[in-house]
């Protein structure tokens, strides 16, 4: 079983520090912004105006971390996500979550899209973003010697 919350820094900082991520994500971090995954998770958790968790009731580790910012943009927010590799066992379970959590940026008003990049290296996660409905743009860019892709999804 698992459940999902909003982020309280005061309660939640530790483990999210914790955080065992998969190495895609960890590699994906540390090529987009050049830290590594527990300096890059707390400025990215730092940055946002909304972060969720998904944790398991058991044993209240975090499998999964999402958030959302406004962009440089009036109508656009930034997405993210990143996860542990026990999300997989729960995915039945936590793909609904995610959906319900991206769309519900959406709803903010004012928001028109969502949008973000991905590394190109990072196969799961970019089958994971296509099946919530992102569209991948064709545009991609290098960062520290790696490929990048932009993505976004528009209120319908």
């Amino acid at each position: 079983m698992i459940s999902v919350a909003y982020y309280n820094d005061k309660l939640h900082f530790e483990k999210l520090m914790d955080m065992n991520l998969r190495d895609a994500d960890s590699q994906e971090m540390l090529a987009s912004t050049g830290l590594n995954v527990q300096d890059g998770l707390a400025e990215a958790v730092a940055l946002s105006n909304l972060v969720c968790y998904v944790y398991l009731d058991d044993k209240k580790d975090i499998i999964a971390v999402s958030g959302a910012s406004m962009s440089g943009y009036p109508d656009v927010a930034i997405v993210w996500a990143m996860a542990t590799n026990e999300v997989f066992a729960y995915w039945d379970e936590v793909e609904p979550l995610f959906n319900k959590h991206v769309n519900g940026v959406l709803d903010f008003q004012g928001v028109e899209v969502i949008a973000n990049i991905i590394d190109l290296r990072n196969k799961a996660h970019i089958r994971w973003i296509q099946k919530l409905g992102f569209t991948m743009s064709g545009n991609i860019i290098e960062l520290r010697g790696f490929k990048f892709e932009s993505f976004y999804k528009r209120k319908t």
